[in-house]
């Protein structure tokens, strides 16, 4: 690696599945270099343990997971040292760490000495470093906890593996912009909290609030509701039947890749793991046999004084007690969402386009008339074949 790379650059290159080795538990922890400090004239504390962890401004879940830690600092700063480090690619330190009201010791090292000797592969990273100068326990800035501090304070190690499962999130930066995120777990006496969902996005901005609503429930919301392409793994199976809030808020981020950041900072809380694999499935695939036949479905919503994700959706039984489908610029990964659900099987389109189209009475009580309606009206013929799909997995 270069000397003038740059921080963006290494994560970049990490992204691109470029191996870099990385720092092991029970490895003598390199030197922390630093130009600058705040506060001023700061020095390195001797024989005491550490908890360092690699940031930058423009990483919203950075900064996230030190507004988490903030309460910590006062708890702990007796017996330990809470150090945050970053590099030239973080603008206006001091201003920002006022702002938030961070309580952590900041150090910038702006030729990237210490990020490179650390063998950092992405952002937010933290280690645990004890009074020795031992490496005791490496990971995602987001899984650092109380119960994780007690037992470093505790026995002076942590038994569990070295979670060495950072997180790139250089894809989602356009800016240095707000963000904010919250997850807790429904305590008793909330059960009469109304469950609730309220999404909102205005350009590059976007907030959630969703309350007591189970966690399978948010994974699946922030995966796009594509049920039957999630697979859970977990030694504690309860843990996505338990009620969960969720409040977050980005701004000047890409909102097409917020879900799975979000994703990824719930699971680093929750400890366990997600990721996307290409996987082999039988499903019941949609081939247009009659191109313009379906492409006449297109949206005849009239969009020039609205915006263009305006919707209209319903599920519900007719006259007859059949169970039906409707929508007004319903887009298709919604549709074969909803349709898989209902059938309880894999129903998948060979092309996934952006553009929206409108249902109408769609039967989701006889798969049969669904067929023959697929056929007939919109030239989809339903095929069941193998094909190679992307499943989330939800692991530990």
């Amino acid at each position: 690696m270069k000397s003038a790379s740059s921080l963006i650059t290494l994560l970049l290159l990490f992204q691109l599945n470029i191996a870099f080795a990385q720092l092991n538990k029970g490895e003598k922890a390199p030197e922390i270099i630093f130009e600058n400090s705040f506060p001023i004239n700061y020095k390195l504390p001797k024989g005491k343990p550490i908890i360092l962890d690699f940031w930058a401004t423009w990483c919203a879940p950075c900064v996230a997971a030190l507004n988490e830690s903030n309460v910590f600092v006062d708890r702990y700063k007796e017996k330990i040292e809470f150090l945050c480090i970053t590099d030239s690619t973080s603008k206006n330190v001091e201003k920002f760490i006022y702002k938030q009201k961070l309580k952590h010791q900041f150090l910038i090292n702006k030729n990237q000495t210490t990020l490179r000797n650390f063998k950092i592969k992405g952002l937010p990273t933290v280690f645990f470093i004890d009074a020795y100068g031992i490496i005791q326990w490496s990971g995602n800035g987001m899984a650092v906890n109380s119960k994780l501090i007690d037992e470093f304070l505790e026995t002076g190690k942590i038994t569990g593996s070295t979670d060495s499962n950072s997180l790139s999130f250089s894809s989602i930066k356009k800016g240095t912009g707000d963000f904010t995120f919250d997850l807790s777990e429904m305590k008793s006496g909330d059960e009469n909290l109304a469950p609730g969902v309220m999404m909102g996005v205005k350009g590059d901005s976007i907030s959630y609030a969703i309350q007591n609503i189970p966690l399978r429930g948010i994974i699946e919301l922030l995966y796009k509701n594509q049920t039957k392409q999630i697979i859970y793994n977990l030694k504690n199976p309860e843990l996505i039947n338990k009620h969960f809030t969720l409040s977050a808020f980005a701004k000047k981020i890409d909102t097409k890749t917020i879900d799975y950041t979000l994703l990824k900072m719930i699971s680093a809380k929750q400890n366990f793991n997600v990721s996307i694999k290409e996987t082999e499935a039988e499903a019941w695939v949609f081939k247009k046999i009659n191109e313009s036949k379906f492409n006449s479905y297109k949206t005849k919503l009239d969009l020039s004084y609205g915006n263009s994700e305006d919707f209209n959706f319903h599920v519900g039984k007719n006259d007859n007690g059949k169970l039906i489908l409707s929508g007004i610029n319903l887009k298709l990964i919604d549709f074969q969402s909803t349709v898989s659900e209902n059938y309880d099987t894999l129903i998948v389109f060979e092309n996934i386009d952006k553009v929206g189209y409108d249902f109408d009475n769609i039967c989701l009580s006889d798969f049969d008339v669904f067929k023959k309606q697929m056929l007939e009206i919109y030239g989809l013929h339903l095929v069941k074949e193998k094909v190679s799909l992307p499943f989330l997995l939800i692991e530990n």
